[in-house]
């Protein structure tokens, strides 16, 4: 239980929620469904710039992010 209240805390838990809920608006934002290949790339690149920051600067486990009760 503990890891699931962690998430809720995760930048990279987050981001993914956002690159998830994006991708299903994708549709409905125009100018998004005709992108090249090329930004494609570019955007894939710099999703997965962002994942692997978030998971260098991640030194806690999930399960630790929740404060123990006193």
């Amino acid at each position: 239980m503990d890891t699931i209240k962690g998430a809720l805390k995760s930048k990279t838990i987050w981001f993914g929620m956002s690159i998830a809920a994006l991708s299903w608006l994708q549709q409905a934002l125009p100018g998004v469904e005709g992108l090249s290949p090329e930004g494609v790339s570019i955007l894939g690149s710099i999703v997965g710039t962002i994942i692997l920051a978030l998971r260098v600067i991640t030194v806690e486990s999930l399960a630790s992010k929740v404060k123990p009760k006193e």
